[in-house]
């Protein structure tokens, strides 16, 4: 009965957000400060329904609790809780700096309910002079950045670096990571939403309040060698229309880039994944049903779903976890 899977996504509004996924891909969206939509995600603050087929209307977790490995495959499922989070950023100011926790920190210090967060940007849409917040400048310890905290100085501490469209840039736990103003980003990340801000320009809420820090928490978590990684791009594999570039790949997720030139004959290999389409348009056909993907949209492959067929010209971000190695023979 499974079949390729679009979800409603979730919105949610951010101080930084703004109104780009209208703009660039015409969604009605619900604000003019949505930050963040929320295209594959089964979590309780921000649960996708199915939007297509006989299935319209189910939520992702009753879609995991019907049909089990079906969805998932051989993947490791806790508690019916799907590993990947999948979304689309509308970075229309910069976001507050900050620093995402590794499981060792978590469990190293108690703390229960938070979870650990590795995530990979691929840059949409970038404005002139747009940047990253993309680690600390060298030589700055942790005794360093505290004092620089205190004599509100922490921007002389943080290393910058400009982006432009197509750029990927890998975030591990323990990286100083901010993305800053004039950008659109896909994002794909463990699914979790623990975040330590270190620092936040001194903005205040709606309420008038300084935004929530988490100094001290942050201040142990990051990793003072690390940073963020631009991802070199890797040589295509190239066979009858279609190139495919293995852009990222971690215990956590896979990321790979498919152009499509015509039509892409695959099969699941018991192995669930994502595609969503970055240029151009495709359809995506499998078990009788047939999924139309303009740019930004994404559709789920369940992990049973043994052959699909993309017809289209586009390019495609592939999302998934521990896939086979690149070979182009139709093997995802």
């Amino acid at each position: 009965m499974l079949y390729p899977i679009k979800f409603t996504p979730v919105y949610k509004s951010k101080i930084w957000g703004g109104s780009k996924l209208n703009e660039i891909y015409s969604r009605q969206i619900p604000a003019t400060d949505i930050g963040e939509a929320w295209e594959i995600s089964c979590r309780d603050d921000g649960m996708c329904t199915v939007a297509n087929g006989p299935l319209q209307g189910m939520s992702f977790d009753r879609l995991i609790e019907t049909y089990g490995a079906a969805i998932y495959g051989n993947i490791k499922i806790t508690d019916g809780k799907f590993p990947l989070l999948l979304k689309l950023l509308d970075v229309n100011t910069d976001l507050s700096v900050q620093v995402h926790p590794s499981k060792a920190f978590i469990d190293q210090n108690g703390l229960d309910g938070e979870e650990e967060k590795n995530e990979v940007w691929y840059v949409l849409n970038a404005e002139d002079n747009a940047s990253i917040v993309s680690g600390l400048k060298p030589g700055i310890t942790r005794e360093k950045l505290k004092n620089a905290i205190d004599e509100g100085k922490v921007e002389a501490c943080l290393e910058r670096t400009p982006v432009k469209s197509g750029d990927v840039v890998m975030i591990r736990t323990g990286s100083v990571h901010a993305a800053c103003s004039g950008m659109l980003l896909f994002e794909l990340q463990q699914s979790s939403d623990t975040t330590y801000r270190l620092y936040d320009y001194n903005r205040r809420d709606s309420a008038g309040n300084l935004r929530r820090l988490d100094v001290e928490k942050a201040l142990g978590a990051i990793d003072y060698e690390g940073g963020a990684e631009f991802v070199e791009r890797p040589e295509c594999i190239t066979k009858a229309g279609v190139k495919w570039s293995r852009l990222v790949k971690c215990n956590s997720f896979c990321l790979d880039e498919i152009e499509v030139d015509g039509l892409f004959r695959t099969n699941g290999n018991k192995n669930l994944g994502v595609f969503t389409v970055i240029k151009g348009e495709a359809v995506v056909r499998g078990n009788s049903v047939s999924v139309s993907l303009g740019e930004g949209e994404s559709v789920f492959i369940p992990a049973c779903l043994d052959k699909y067929v993309i017809t289209g010209t586009c390019t495609l971000l592939y999302s998934s976890i521990k896939p086979r190695e690149l070979r182009l023979k139709g093997n995802l």
